[in-house]
C-alpha cells in the first residue's frame, strides 16, 4: 500500500479507515439513539406515538382487506383499486368494523352479506376448475401429439435416405462388376 501525504500532513490510508469506522458505527448509533429516544417517550408516558402506531396498524390491516376483497362496484377490481364512490364507503366501513374489534373473516362475511355473493374471487364450485384444468391437459396433448408427428416424420426422412443410399451402393456394385469384368476381358486381350 502506498501512504501519500494529504494537505493537512496526515496519511491518506488513516484518514481513509477513520470516514470507512464513521460511516459504519452512524448506523449503528442511530440505531442506539432512537431506542433511547422511544424508551423515553415511553417512559413519559406519550400515547401519542402508541396511538398512531394503532392507526397505521388499523389502515394497514383495512387495505389488506380491501386487497382481498372483490369489488361489486368495479368488475373485475379489488376494493382497494375500485374508485367508486360506493366503494370508498365501503373501505371506512372496513376500517370502522376493524376499529370496533371485529376479525378479517366477519368483516369479509358481512360485506358478502351486503353484495349477496362471493367477493374473495376465489371460485365457490368446482367445477370452475374444471375448464381450466381441461384446457391445460388439452395442451399438453396437442403437444405430445405434434412432437410425435415430427418424430415420425424425421425418422421417415431417414429411412428414406438409409434406401436410396442402400440402393445407391446396389448400383454403384453393379458398376463396379461391369467396369471390372470389362477390364478383365482387356486384361485377357492384350
Amino acid at each position: 500500500m502506498i501512504v501519500t501525504a494529504h494537505r493537512f500532513g496526515a496519511p491518506r490510508c488513516l484518514l481513509n479507515r477513520f470516514l470507512s469506522l464513521a460511516f459504519l458505527l452512524l448506523p449503528l448509533l442511530t440505531i442506539v439513539g432512537s431506542r433511547d429516544v422511544r424508551a423515553q417517550t415511553a417512559a413519559d408516558g406519550s400515547s401519542a406515538e402508541a396511538q398512531s402506531d394503532e392507526a397505521a396498524d388499523l389502515k394497514r390491516r383495512a387495505a389488506a382487506i380491501a386487497r382481498q376483497t372483490m369489488s361489486p362496484f368495479c368488475p373485475g377490481r379489488t376494493l382497494a383499486d375500485c374508485p367508486s364512490p360506493n366503494a370508498t364507503t365501503w373501505r371506512q366501513d372496513i376500517r370502522q368494523m376493524l376499529a370496533e374489534g371485529m376479525s378479517a373473516a366477519e368483516i369479509q362475511k358481512v360485506l358478502e352479506a351486503r353484495a349477496g355473493g362471493n367477493l374473495s374471487g376465489i371460485p365457490n364450485r368446482r367445477s370452475s376448475y374444471i375448464l381450466p384444468l381441461a384446457l391445460a391437459l388439452g395442451a399438453a396433448a396437442l403437444l405430445i401429439w405434434v412432437l410425435a408427428r415430427f418424430r415420425g416424420v424425421a425418422e421417415r426422412k431417414k429411412k428414406t435416405e438409409k434406401k436410396k443410399d442402400v440402393e445407391q451402393l446396389g448400383v454403384d456394385d453393379a458398376r463396379l462388376e461391369e467396369e471390372l469384368a470389362l477390364e478383365g476381358e482387356d486384361d485377357d486381350d492384350v
